[in-house]
This record gives structure tokens, C-alpha cells and sequence, in this order.
């Protein structure tokens, strides 16, 4: 089943799943169809305080899923000068010509709504339900129009709110169905919850309801800055209660709530497929009676609902779709990323579980059986799609990738890149952005038949992803090289930078990581003009001086070898600024000591160039 609506901001809140009504919520008079509770202000013992902003939270039921709520609106029907509650209108949509049928099945609906503060006082909130009914063409007649009143009460104006925290989910895969997830036979889903908080968090509790039944919880993992934290957890009738606290310090970072892009993931559910039960079309998973503990053991409660986004409902509720994933999709979470790559490829060499339904869920070039040319199917789709980063895993500070310098060569530059702590990867893909403006690539140099992993890559104008996929790295591996190879185009000179603009990378076990992509961007700068001048005097007895001249600047080593090529002393090794440097060596080695007499070379090397001259020591 698919949600419509004309406000896209609004659509979650008519998946969100039933909750308990709470004690200060009534119904109105008289009742309304599909209205089931109605809740002005906070739950008590809280009260509504004066002149402040009021949330009007509405819970009911459908009778079937054609019947699907399509916004609240809030308008003034009076326009008086004198304060008063607006009038507040639920708007239901019956399809009555559905695609796929409408079985009786009652349906969950939750929205809220904010209206402007009221003065201390008794007052009557106008409440209207509006039906419309929606044709096989798509049209929308309206209905019945009903109307009811319901009472509540502003007290005095209340102190200045204290610390709180808002409770959201990561929405971030959902697509034009607004699934989260996929769930079927042999593939669970995930979904994550995000914490926003005024304070530092040390502990989280609460509950987790799954609705309708049909699925049960069957892991749950910290995830993010929650990582490290302890976790227990039991499962209940409508889903599962948990409570995660670390052991020093306050691990969930203190934000602005009201911001979605500050929150941070702190808990990964995953559900499947409760035995003997249907798989629901949607299920809707739900944060309840959550309680945080700041670093001192104080308690943080959950924020007002108007600290979150005044525009839109809150529908603090993730979707779990029954069905089967998108391509390439193999652990089923509504994405194709890097860790079904990992699993794959355990798959396909026997060195890992493969579910029964493999083939059907693996054959990407479609010729019936399951093979290495699968993965590398599904991976050039990963690498045409945009990264959007990892999702929450555990943290691997092991792993780290990073630039060399460049080399020059008659094309262009040759750029190397390692890949750090490959030990703790099952796989990475990496999104790295060229001037494309000056250089075009013409190739890249991967692992080896012998290294253990399987690579390529993807150009699309500036953006080049490199995908790896480990395959049985020898014992020992720590560190994968890579060579990206740039050619000016015509006319062009050298310039600009490569950066790393993201990355997805998994555990061997097909676990998502998160890694720092901290490192910076490198200058693509073309030959550093290195010079440099004989020796004089030559031959020498006490010192020799020589000059080091460069066109532009760079890192640049000045080192002294003997004949056989071994190391005497390094003079310099830094960077150096354009123009010539004065040098000079007085025949000691690096430790002091005076070097014999004989034939000696000293070598200059920066900007992909080298320069040496040779000199005699005569003692």
C-alpha cells in the first residue's frame, strides 16, 4: 500500500502506529468517526502554560488501509480580534477504487498539530472531520462534513522549559514508497533511531512497539556515539524495552533538537518474520515512554513537540515494508551498499551463510546461476549510485585511507592511494572527486590476482568510485595500494585537488563501519622546476656548498649517499618555498661522526622530480 497526500510532509503521520491513550486525553462531543483520542497539551500531570504554544495530538482508527488520513489543516473560522482556539480539521481519503483490493483490517493513525498559546482560562477546541472519497481517475469529492468541541484548560504561565531530548528515525533510505526497510522469508530489516539532545546523554530507556503484529524484534544494537554503551534489552508483546548506559562520561552529544541534521543514530532495531504470522504491508515501529539520564544521573525528558519542526507532523515512526528488497539488495534493508557486497561474496565462495533464496536474489546478469560475475554485477551498480555515507555501524579507527605524493609523468600525474587496516574490512567503496576540468582518468591500478580482493571502479564527469571487495586476502594484510593515473587534457596545465568525498565500508562479517575520512585534500600540481647546482668546491675538505632552486613550492628531501648507495645523513626534509635554497655538508655522517674520504652523491628530491650530483671528500 502506497500513502498520498498533497502535503509530502505530512504522510508519516498517518502510518504512525496506536499507542495507549494517555490519561489527559478525551474525545469529543459528540464522537467523531475514526477519532479515538484527542490530547490538548502535554500528558498529565503536565500542564498547559499560558500564552505558549499548544500541541493537539489526535490518535483514532481505520476501518480498513483504504482509508488513509491526508492532512490536518488549523484555521481561524471566526477572525475576531479577542483570543481563540482555531478550528482544527482532520481530513480522511477513501479510495474507493483500490489496485489491489481493501481487506478489513483496522488501521492505526496518529498526527499532531500546533495552535497558537491561549490566555489562563476553560476553552473549546473546534474539531471537524472531513470526508472525501477518491475515484478509479484519481479525483477527490468531498463528503460529510462533521464537527464536535472539545474542552481543556490554559494555567498560568509556566517556568522556563528545562533540558530534553527529541526522538526521530532515520528516514534517510525511504524512496517514493516510504518504506525504511524491506522485510521476507529469510530477510530481516533494520531501522534506527536518532536522538537529538539538549544535554549529554549517559542512558536511554523506553520501548519500542511494532504494529500491526506480525513481526518481532530480534536484535538491537547501539550504534553511532552509542556504540560503546551497555545494552539490555527483553522482548514484550508489542515489541521490546531496553535500557543502554555507558560507563564514564556522556557518549550522545548534546545538540540543537530542533534541527533534524544534529541528531545522531544511537539504536539499530532489527525485525523479522514472527513464525506462523502474515507479513503486514507496512509495519510502523515506535519509540515509547523513552527517559534519559545525563552524566550525573539527572532526568531528561523528552522535548515538546514543538521543538521539532512547526511546518510539518510529527510522525516520530519508521516503516518496514513487506516485499522484496531492490536489486542487489541482499540483507534486505532497502539499500544496495557495500556490506551485500561482502555478503555476496561469502556467498558465492562457500565461505559464508547463504540464505536458500540466494539465486534468486544474486543472479544480477540473470543467466540462471550464482557466480563471482554476479558481484561484480551488483557492485557496478553500488558504484553508480551516489555515496551518502555508511549507515550507523560500529566504529573501526583502524582503518584509514590515504594519499601520496603525485608523481609526474609524461601524461600527467600518477596519484597512489593505501587503504589502511584492510584486516577489519570486508569491503569499502570510495568516492573520490577530480578536477575533471584538467585531467581526464585513464586508469586505475588495483590488487593483484594475489592480494585477495576484487576491485573497480566508476567515472561520471568529476566523481570517480572505486569499489573493493575482499575474496580471501593473504594472512597478515594490513594495507591495500592503489594508483590513480590522471592525463592532462589538451591545453590544460596541472592544478586543483583530489578529495575524498565519501565512503561506505563493511566488516568482514558484513557489518557496517564507520570510518574517519579525515584526510585532506591533495594539490594536483605539475612538475616542482627542481634544480640543482654543482658543488663547490669540488673536491672538498671541510664543507661543499650547493644550491636547491624550485619553481613552485614543495615538500622537498635533501639526503648525502655513498657509492654503494647507502644513506650518509638527510641536510633537509620539509617543504620549501619557491626560489633557490643555499645548502651545505661538512662530511659528517648523521651521527657526528666524520665520513671517510671518497666519492659521494647528494640527491634532491620533491614535486615527483629527483636531482643529484656527485662530489669527492678528501681527508
Amino acid at each position: 500500500m502506497k500513502l498520498r497526500s498533497a502535503f509530502p510532509l505530512l504522510l508519516g503521520a498517518a502510518v504512525c502506529a496506536l499507542q495507549p491513550a494517555p490519561a489527559s486525553a478525551t474525545l469529543p462531543d459528540p464522537p467523531l468517526p475514526y477519532v479515538d483520542a484527542v490530547q490538548i497539551g502535554p500528558p498529565a500531570p503536565d500542564t498547559i502554560c499560558a500564552r505558549l504554544p499548544i500541541v493537539v495530538t489526535l490518535r483514532g482508527t481505520f476501518p480498513d488501509p483504504c482509508h488513509v488520513l491526508k492532512e490536518v489543516q488549523v484555521f481561524d473560522r471566526i477572525m475576531a480580534p479577542f483570543p481563540h482556539p482555531p478550528t482544527v480539521r482532520i481530513v480522511v481519503t477513501e479510495d474507493v477504487c483500490p489496485q489491489h483490493g481493501c481487506a478489513t483490517v483496522m488501521t492505526p493513525w496518529s498526527a499532531s498539530v500546533t495552535i497558537p498559546g491561549l490566555p489562563p482560562g476553560g476553552w473549546q477546541l473546534p474539531l471537524e472531520v472531513l470526508k472525501l472519497s477518491r475515484d478509479c481517475s484519481g479525483i477527490e469529492v468531498p463528503g460529510e462534513l462533521l464537527s464536535a468541541q472539545v474542552p481543556f484548560y490554559v494555567s498560568e504561565p509556566c517556568p522556563p522549559a528545562k533540558s530534553c531530548f527529541v526522538a526521530d528515525w532515520d528516514h534517510s533510505r525511504r524512496g517514493t514508497d516510504f518504506c525504511d526497510a524491506f522485510v521476507g522469508v529469510g530477510h530481516p530489516a533494520s531501522v534506527t533511531l536518532e536522538i537529538g539532545s539538549m544535554v549529554a546523554l549517559a542512558g536511554l530507556q523506553g520501548g519500542l512497539s511494532l504494529a500491526p503484529a506480525g513481526l518481532r524484534i530480534v536484535a538491537l544494537e547501539p550504534v553511532g556515539p552509542a556504540a560503546g554503551m551497555h545494552l539490555v534489552w527483553n522482548t514484550t508483546p508489542e515489541g521490546a524495552r531496553f535500557a543502554m548506559f555507558a560507563e564514564s562520561g556522556a557518549p550522545i552529544p548534546a545538540v540543537l533538537p530542533s534541527e533534524p541534521q544534529n541528531r545522531v543514530p544511537v539504536l539499530k532495531i532489527t525485525a523479522a518474520l514472527d513464525a506462523g504470522l502474515p507479513a503486514p504491508p507496512l509495519t510502523h515501529v515506535m519509540a515509547l515512554d523513552l527517559l534519559g539520564s545525563d552524566a550525573n544521573g539527572g532526568s531528561v525528558q523528552e522535548c515538546p513537540i514543538l521543538y521539532l519542526d512547526p511546518e510539518r507532523l510529527i510522525a516520530p515512526a519508521a516503516i518496514i515494508c513487506a516485499g522484496a528488497p531492490t536489486a542487489c539488495d541482499f540483507n534486505g534493508d532497502g539499500r544496495a551498499d557495500v556490506r551485500d557486497l561482502v555478503l555476496m561474496i561469502h556467498c558465492v565462495l562457500q565461505s559464508g551463510f547463504c540464505p536458500p533464496d540466494a539465486t534468486g536474489r544474486l543472479d544480477c546478469d540473470q543467466d540462471g546461476r550464482v557466480s563471482i560475475e554476479d558481484v561484480l554485477c551488483c557492485a557496478r551498480t553500488v558504484l553508480r549510485g551516489t555515496s551518502a555515507g555508511s549507515p550507523p555501524g560500529r566504529r573501526e579507527p583502524g582503518v584509514a585511507v590515504r594519499f601520496g605524493a603525485p608523481v609526474t609523468t609524461p601524461a600527467g600525474l600518477d596519484v597512489p592511494v593505501r587503504v589502511r587496516g584492510t584486516d577489519h574490512l570486508g569491503g569499502a567503496l570510495l568516492e573520490l572527486r577530480f578536477p575533471s576540468d584538467r585531467f581526464e582518468l585513464t586508469g586505475i591500478d588495483g590488487p593483484g590476482p594475489g592480494d585477495g580482493w576484487l576491485s573497480l571502479h566508476d567515472v561520471a564527469d568529476s566523481r570517480l568510485a572505486i569499489g573493493l571487495i575482499e575474496a580471501g586476502q593473504p594472512a597478515g594484510a594490513t594495507a591495500l595500494d592503489l594508483v590513480v593515473h590522471l592525463a592532462l587534457k589538451p591545453g590544460q596545465n596541472a592544478g586543483g585537488e583530489l578529495r575524498i568525498a565519501g565512503g561506505e565500508f563493511s566488516g568482514p562479517d558484513g557489518a557496517a563501519l564507520e570510518v574517519a575520512l579525515d584526510s585532506p585534500p591533495l594539490r594536483l600540481e605539475g612538475p616542482a622546476g627542481l634544480a640543482l647546482s654543482p658543488g663547490e668546491p669540488n673536491p672538498f675538505a671541510r664543507e661543499v656548498r650547493f644550491t636547491v632552486s624550485l619553481a613552485r613550492a614543495a615538500d622537498v628531501e635533501i639526503a648525502v649517499h655513498d657509492l654503494g648507495g647507502r644513506l650518509v645523513t638527510v641536510i633537509h626534509r620539509g617543504p620549501l618555498g619557491p626560489g633557490p635554497h643555499p645548502f651545505t655538508w661538512n662530511g659528517a655522517r648523521a651521527d657526528g661522526s666524520a665520513a671517510p674520504g671518497g666519492l659521494y652523491f647528494y640527491r634532491a628530491r620533491g614535486g615527483g622530480e629527483v636531482a643529484m650530483r656527485k662530489i669527492i671528500l678528501v681527508r
